[in-house]
């Protein structure tokens, strides 16, 4: 039996931040420090200009992209029937491409910036707030880190990017320190046990990684 002191860190692929993709100001924050938060789950709300612009020109092109669909299937229509010339439909048939290609790229550009589908789908003239802007949990677990107070301005340059840190606490990982003499006795997918000070409860595991690197000063 080999006995060595260890650390008790969260897991890396268990650990996620809700950064800010646009450049805004906290509007709402729904969790504090501690709060346990489920995947998707939305944590808080920004006032974004870059949003609401984005959104803006995205109903303007739905509103054009509408329009030019009636008018190209009306001259289509008229064109089979011979009643206008050739030229005609061709001529809206190009502007329904057009406006199809705008239409298309302004709900890219929406969903680059992390705007949901559902979201999108939902949006309308009479949407409020369009300027608003939620952050959703990438996973879930407990909130460890609150970044940011409330008006605070996020995104841009100079200023924080991250709002909140979430830890999924349900596993974790041991950082186990072997002095050198001993690192032949550790193979990876050996079983251990882990106890912590002054307390009788003992935790299973395995190691996982044995990492070909020295620390220079232990």
């Amino acid at each position: 039996r080999l006995t060595v002191p260890g650390t008790v860190v969260p897991a890396a692929d268990r650990i996620a931040r809700v950064a800010a993709k646009v450049v805004g100001t906290v509007a709402v924050l729904n969790k504090q420090l501690g709060d346990t938060v489920s995947k998707g789950e939305v944590v808080a709300v920004l006032d974004s200009r870059e949003v609401a612009e984005a959104k803006s020109e995205y109903l303007g092109a739905q509103v054009n992209f509408d329009l030019q669909r009636t008018l190209f299937e009306r001259e289509q229509m008229l064109f089979q029937k011979n009643i206008t010339a050739e030229q005609q439909f061709l001529r809206a048939r190009t502007s329904f491409s057009e406006a199809q290609l705008r239409f298309d790229l302004a709900r890219q550009k929406l969903t680059a910036l992390g705007v949901p589908d559902r979201e999108i789908a939902g949006l309308s003239r009479q949407s409020p707030a369009l300027q608003g802007y939620e952050l959703r949990a990438p996973l879930a677990g407990r909130i460890v880190e609150r970044l940011v107070n409330l008006g605070a301005a996020v995104g841009g340059e100079g200023q924080p990017k991250e709002l909140y840190g979430i830890a999924d606490l349900s596993q974790v990982w041991v950082d186990l320190a072997v002095s050198p003499r001993d690192l032949p006795l550790v193979k990876e997918g050996q079983a251990v046990q882990v106890t912590a000070g002054g307390m009788s409860e003992r935790a299973e595991g395995k190691i996982v990684f044995k990492s070909p690197i020295l620390s220079p000063e232990t």
